[in-house]
């Protein structure tokens, strides 16, 4: 992508749109760049024409973007918190989270939910901010060490990878509705949950620091059912029953 994209590799999170836009965004400047297909032709090579556009995002720096689906938030150099809406290229602010980043520490990812912001921190666990208290901070649960957090694109949920608890599944009134521990459906995962996905099929799908790849087909009516689990290790997918860890790790670990 380098080679067609100028500067792609000083970008610290890009995402690409439904509507086929690839946004680059960069820490350390107020502005992103979006490129767009207008056009290709066939010839004895497909070549693309890339349409480049330069989005003045910010008056100062940005220290930060998270990235959910075909959104962004972001953190600029004072500590604001923004929300940015790719299909209006419009930002909404939040509140200066300074106090928080002080008393919560690292965050590992933020996402909206219903009109609210959650906020995951590694260390600390899970906070909402209440749109209807003006962004007021509510402790969901401080107990949890976060890897990963993912906005599910098909339903209104928000699902939390841990280290030692497995998956967390948040609804829209900022509780913690479900938790699926992996030592339930196997003693032998226990291993960091890094990353999360869902499918359209309904499909969940989350990425271990040690076992793995593993995959629970239509979860809603599968969940905690570990006969219906698989398990990807390297080049090979088994059920759950029949995982047995390797010698070597397998990391399987993506970044959303």
């Amino acid at each position: 992508m380098g080679n067609i994209i100028p500067d792609a590799e000083k970008c610290t999170q890009a995402l690409v749109t439904d509507s086929g836009e690839i946004w680059l965004l960069y820490a350390g400047s107020p502005d992103v760049v979006c490129f767009k297909i207008p056009s290709f032709s066939v010839q004895k090579s497909i070549k693309i024409e890339l349409e480049k556009e330069l989005i003045k995002l910010h008056n100062v720096s940005v220290n930060r973007y998270f990235v959910q689906n075909d959104s962004f938030s972001f953190i600029d150099a004072e500590n604001n918190l923004y929300l940015y809406d790719v299909a209006a290229k419009t930002k909404v602010y939040i509140r200066n989270i300074s106090d928080l980043m002080q008393q919560y520490g690292k965050i590992e990812n933020i996402t909206s939910l219903q009109e609210d912001v959650i906020i995951a921190f590694h260390l600390n666990g899970l906070v909402s901010l209440n749109s209807s208290k003006e962004y007021r901070e509510e402790v969901i649960d401080r107990s949890v060490r976060i890897f990963s957090m993912t906005k599910d694109r098909y339903n209104d949920i928000v699902w939390v990878g841990t280290d030692g608890q497995g998956v967390l599944m948040l609804t829209k009134n900022n509780s913690i509705a479900q938790t699926l521990e992996l030592t339930r459906l196997s003693p032998l995962l226990k291993r960091q949950v890094r990353s999360i996905a869902t499918d359209r099929y309904g499909g969940l799908w989350f990425g271990t620091k040690g076992d793995g790849l593993i995959h629970i087909p239509e979860y809603e009516k599968n969940w905690g059912k570990k006969e219906a689990v698989e398990l990807y290790s390297g080049s090979s997918r088994q059920a759950l029953s029949d995982y047995l860890p390797w010698e070597n790790d397998n990391r399987t670990c993506w970044r959303n």
